[in-house]
């Protein structure tokens, strides 16, 4: 079980100063405030001015506005001072990887313990929180429950005196947003600002997270969807859909003149010996970004497995039956050492696809719609 610690990260400014030779506040500023051009954050109370625009319930007293928890050098423990806009950029920079590396941003973004409920986790100092998302334009199967997949939400939440802040990103969707607040508690002495702010976030996340799914569900589908064929003179033709009810892209039809390669894959994943015939079972294949870009180079792997309709998922009191086996067949089957999962779609100056190439069988396919 995790331990909440304001202290640990005034020690961790201590061993920064030692590694650096630098203040707190000076690195705070050479290395974060001035690359990203936060004009309105301070490690302690901002200096009273004529052009500050601040909000001050109260008083300073009142309001814990004058409070500083931090000592002669160092104030990472405790709070700093900020506004919506400077908080966005700090957000911005996270998912964008500008100050870190990618690798770095990677590592960051992970849960480090876990906690009591299984939707709820801690990084440093993230506090993740998991949810289900319904698939985009999902559809009912047997089970009579629509598909969902799990979203993890990068939070981080503070509070003092009359001021409550939350920062939320969603690295899945390159979105996060902020929420700031100040203000006195009710009249009646119950203190519900807490509870206000979660109010908020729940709003921000019900409505933005689930638009923005189906925004890159529909986005996917038009740039990447359609029928790709070989002009090798191979016969080789690969149809892919989007917004089928299921997770990522679907591959519907992988053939090679009378060949269906679903049908020999799903004989190749199964090891059963039998060579497949027209009435074996085909593998279902779902391909999923991995991340990898560039060149106008945008890289899948595929997911090969039974009919996803007919999948079976662990139980919260059987933790034998069912489970995802998927992860452990990535770049499985292989041919001259490239995984058949391995596609790269090539695209044009308005993002659209125009070519497909199926790493694992040599194949580049033009697309045809």
């Amino acid at each position: 079980m995790p331990i909440y610690s304001n202290a640990a990260f005034q020690i961790l400014a201590y061993a920064l100063e030692g590694i650096t030779n630098k203040t707190f506040p000076q690195v705070f500023n050479e290395y974060i405030q001035k690359r990203l051009r936060l004009n309105a954050t301070y490690l302690s109370t901002p200096p009273d001015s004529a052009d500050l625009n601040a909000i001050i319930p109260g008083d300073v007293n009142e309001s814990r506005w004058n409070v500083d928890v931090g000592d002669t050098t160092s104030t990472a423990q405790g709070f700093m001072f900020s506004n919506g806009a400077d908080m966005a950029a700090i957000g911005r920079s996270v998912l964008a990887s500008s100050l870190l590396s990618q690798v770095s941003t990677r590592r960051w973004l992970k849960p480090i313990s876990n906690t009591p409920d299984l939707r709820f986790a801690v990084g440093m100092p993230w506090e993740i929180r998991r949810m289900e998302l319904p698939v985009a334009a999902s559809t009912q199967v047997s089970s009579g429950k629509a598909p969902t997949r799990l979203l993890d939400l990068y939070t981080k939440n503070g509070g003092l005196g009359a001021y409550y802040a939350q920062i939320a990103l969603s690295p899945d969707h390159g979105l996060g947003f902020t929420v700031t607040q100040a203000g006195r508690p009710r009249t009646d002495g119950s203190d519900t600002r807490f509870q206000e702010l979660s109010i908020i976030n729940e709003m921000i996340t019900d409505i933005m997270v689930p638009a923005f799914e189906a925004a890159a569900a529909a986005q996917a589908t038009r740039n990447m969807a359609g029928t790709y064929t070989a002009s090798d003179g191979s016969g080789m033709e690969i149809a892919i859909v989007g917004l089928d009810g299921h997770l990522g892209l679907g591959v519907h039809n992988w053939t090679i003149g009378d060949i269906d390669l679903l049908v020999s894959y799903y004989a190749a994943l199964s090891s059963s010996g039998k060579p497949p015939t027209s009435a074996s079972p085909r593998a279902s294949l779902r391909l999923y970004p991995v991340g990898l870009r560039g060149n106008g180079q945008v890289a899948f792997r595929g997911v090969y497995g039974p009919d996803t309709s007919k999948s079976s998922f662990l139980q919260p009191d059987k933790p034998w039956i069912g489970g995802c086996g998927a992860w452990g067949s990535i770049g499985e089957p292989a041919y001259d050492n490239v995984g058949l999962d391995d596609f790269v779609f090539v695209m044009d100056k308005t993002g659209r696809a125009v070519y497909l190439t199926a790493r694992g069988v040599k194949k580049t396919l033009q697309r045809q719609d």
